[in-house]
């Protein structure tokens, strides 16, 4: 029987680039192997790989017979086949058999592969053989390949630190182990064949964290210095002539990767380089010289100049070059008179790491020579509106293929913040405001600011920075402008926004998205990339028009999770925009969707009618059972804390932590782990005796103390803005004093209005009510 995790048996076939994380367990076979379990080839002109694989699951094999292997890549290996560029970081353990992190029985070759995982073997006698490569080579070679796990056995077990047994006429060679792991171990068993070229290191020598030291990795070829280690793995490949026809993944040493030790090139780790090898315009003189850490660029060039063709050389051959808003590493482009911004964003092979370069050309007008131009003053105008000002200034950005690509200057900056202090438009609410203006129709921005201009309106204002067009606009608030900030210093900060391409979408991706427009939104701050904003918000509106019949309550803005999965975020239509307009922590791909849920029981017209379609469309609210809201029945304290955390993402905890503890009636129900939830983050308090009476209906008054609660740890308590005091109600003098500051807080805000000149406190909430309470609130 022959076992694996992708595939149980192959012949003449090469096996490239797998990965498997899977748990394989098995009784008896005779080839058992987390990627393959039985690879071979009979053709000595063709001879196959397996390249590049990984496997980090876990492989259990029992009564193994003498002639089986269990190994972390193949189980047993056999002909004209190489396993090389492979890694092992999953566990393998058997009974009986031979047993190695990358092969267990090996009738091939093996070179430039690593193992990390444990690797275990028990047995007597045929004994069995455990090593942290190979298990029992009994044809073929082991070369340049290394081992960083526990390698153990019991019984009488033959086991070395990279093979256990080699029979005569094999060969390891260049082979290296952790001592400090396994500091009983040689690295061969035992073997009637030959050994070269073999050292062993401590930990920190591995990781290149010791002094220096000497090894030798081929006949008269050395490796010295802190890193030796890493040299020798590459310096073997560039003298070995066993494989010529190979191509072999290099080998490199992050300390945040592979805990430290080397780990290969583009295989388990992709490439991390986002750098340019160089960057021109042609016919045009860049300032500074290209340097590839420098990546803000200028020239000023004569009217007759009215093109150009940029040209980015990627350091890595893997990353991926985007010019203004195309891909590829040559465009031509247009110069408008004045500014023109253009944009080249590298990513690295892994698509996380990313650098964006700058280049800004000032063409001169009609008439003029080129060198200095005179620009206008830049214009700021203000406006106050219900109690924030917004300082605005516009920027004429350069519009190609749909993208709007601007700068934000030092100028810019300089006359936003003076504007701002004159008119007292530094604090929170305030905004600050750059309006692109064009009449193009944009699928996307790209928008850059100076990192040091960014930090000059982080540090002079509270206010908030808004990017707007006719189509696609976006507020960054004080908080989240800080995050993107504090990520890094001394680069360009570069706002992206626009349609996704749905090709690049997993195929997971594409049926949840089904069809339903996608966008993109990015921040980096010079390398890094800026999704989560750690408490910051943005406010994005991108256009959208109603398709026949949809209902604007179902409209509905969702992100695309890495799981491929869909979860809603704060939004909803606005019709005077055209506009689907949300808020989110975080940037990321999102969907705008569409999610229409009726009940039987709410007519239309009904006055809750539009609040019940807006919270069932964005998941709040299921109903009370099949095609049923149940609008007039009273809510239960157990089913508005559902609400609440629902409304505003907050998930349910599912353990006690040993600081927090279960209300004892809260059972096992629908509410249990939002209890706790809400509990540990101080929404909630019970009614004493470790009771929350989950069951019982809520009152008004209890309604807006949890719900003041919770927007006070979201840091959204409303403003004041109606006017309006408890006081004001004939009824107040009914509400406890538990319950003042939250429905003060909450009239004032405009959340609570009562009915006529009545607050009713102590009175029971209906679900109708609180669905128009959350509909209010979510819809601001």
């Amino acid at each position: 029987m022959r076992i694996g995790g992708l595939i149980g048996d192959s012949t003449g076939a090469s096996i490239l680039n797998c990965s498997s994380y899977v748990n394989v367990t098995a009784s008896g076979g005779t080839a058992i192997g987390g990627v393959i379990g039985y690879p071979g080839s009979f053709s000595e002109s063709e001879p196959r790989e397996i390249k590049g694989c990984v496997f980090t699951g876990s492989v259990t094999a029992g009564n193994v017979p003498s002639y089986g292997g269990v190994g972390g890549i193949a189980g047993k290996s056999y002909g004209y086949i190489v396993i090389v560029n492979c890694v092992n970081r999953g566990s393998v353990s058997g009974s009986n058999g031979n047993i190695g992190g990358i092969v267990g029985m090996q009738h091939c070759d093996v070179a430039n592969c690593y193992s990390s995982g444990a690797v275990s073997g028990s047995g007597g006698y045929p004994p069995t053989c455990v090593g942290g490569i190979t298990g029992y080579i009994d044809s073929g070679s082991v070369y340049n390949c290394y081992d960083s796990g526990r390698v153990s056995t019991s019984g009488s077990a033959l086991v070395g630190a990279l093979v256990g047994y080699g029979y005569s006429n094999t060969t390891v060679s260049s082979g290296y182990f952790d001592s400090t792991i396994n500091p009983d171990l040689a690295h061969v068993r035992s073997t009637g064949g030959n050994k070269y070229y073999l050292s062993s290191f401590t930990t920190d020598e591995m990781k290149g964290a010791a002094p220096e030291f000497n090894v030798e990795y081929a006949s008269g070829e050395y490796a010295s210095g802190t890193g030796a280690f890493q040299a020798a793995l590459n310096g073997w490949i560039a003298v070995q002539t066993t494989y010529p026809d190979t191509r072999f993944a290099q080998w490199d040493t992050q300390s945040s990767l592979n805990n430290g030790y080397p780990f290969l090139v583009g295989v388990e780790y992709t490439q991390t380089d986002a750098t340019l090898s160089g960057l021109s315009a042609s016919g045009i003189t860049l300032l500074p010289a290209f340097s590839g850490g420098v990546t803000s660029y200028s020239a000023s060039v004569a009217n007759g100049i009215g093109t150009t063709t940029v040209t980015a050389e990627p350091s890595s051959s893997e990353a991926t070059v985007i010019i203004n808003g195309t891909e590829g590493t040559t465009k031509g482009i247009t110069l408008s008179v004045g500014s023109n911004i253009i944009t080249v964003q590298v990513t690295a092979e892994d698509g996380t790491t990313m650098k964006t370069y700058t280049i800004a050309i000032n063409r001169a007008a009609g008439g003029s020579s080129g060198g200095s131009v005179t620009s206008p003053a830049i214009q700021v105008t203000t406006t106050a509106s219900d109690g924030s000002v917004i300082n605005r200034t516009e920027l004429k950005p350069a519009v190609a293929s749909g993208t709007a690509s601007a700068k934000i200057t030092t100028g810019m900056v300089d006359a936003l913040l003076k504007k701002a202090e004159s008119s007292g438009g530094t604090g929170r609410k305030d905004v600050l405001e750059v309006a692109l203006d064009t009449t193009d129709d944009l699928d996307a921005l790209n928008i850059t600011i100076p990192h040091s201009e960014l930090e000059r309106i982080v540090s002079g204002t509270h206010a908030s920075l808004a990017v707007t067009s006719p189509t696609l606009s976006v507020t960054f608030d004080a908080k989240a402008l800080g995050t993107i900030s504090g990520a890094a210093s001394g680069g360009t900060v570069v706002i992206s926004a626009g349609l996704a391409d749905l090709s690049k979408l997993t195929e997971k991706e594409k049926k949840e998205v089904d069809g339903r427009p996608v966008y993109d939104f990015t921040v980096t701050n010079g390398d890094t990339k800026v999704s989560d904003f750690k408490g910051g918000h943005a406010n994005v509106s991108i256009p959208y028009i109603l398709g026949p019949n949809e209902n604007p309550n179902c409209v509905v803005v969702y992100y695309l999770a890495d799981d491929g999965s869909l979860a809603a975020v704060r939004g909803r239509y606005d019709p005077s925009k055209k506009a689907v307009v949300f808020k989110t922590g975080h940037f990321s791909e999102f969907v705008v969707g569409y999610s229409a849920v009726s009940f039987g029981d709410v007519p239309a017209g009904a006055w809750y009618e539009d609040a019940v379609d807006f919270i069932a469309a964005r998941g709040i609210t299921s109903g009370t059972a099949e095609n049923s809201f149940s609008p007039e029945a009273n809510l239960t304290r157990g089913q508005f804390v559902v609400l609440l955390m629902r409304a505003y993402a907050i998930s349910p905890d599912t353990s006690e932590d040993g600081t927090v503890l279960q209300f004892d009636d809260a059972g096992d129900s629908y509410y249990t782990g939002y209890l706790l939830s809400a509990r540990s983050l101080g929404i909630i308090r019970g009614i004493g005796n470790n009771l929350f009476a989950p069951d019982k209906a809520i009152t008004r008054q209890e309604m807006c103390v949890m719900l003041y609660n919770a927007l006070k740890v979201l840091d959204e308590v409303p403003e004041e803005t109606t006017g309006r005091e408890l006081s004001d109600f004939s009824d107040a003098n009914q509400s406890a004093s538990w319950a003042q500051e939250a429905l003060k807080a909450l009239i004032g805000g405009g959340v609570m209005k009562g009915s006529g000149s009545k607050i009713a406190p102590t009175a029971a909430t209906t679900r109708a009510e609180i669905a128009q309470v959350f509909c209010n609130l979510l819809s601001e």
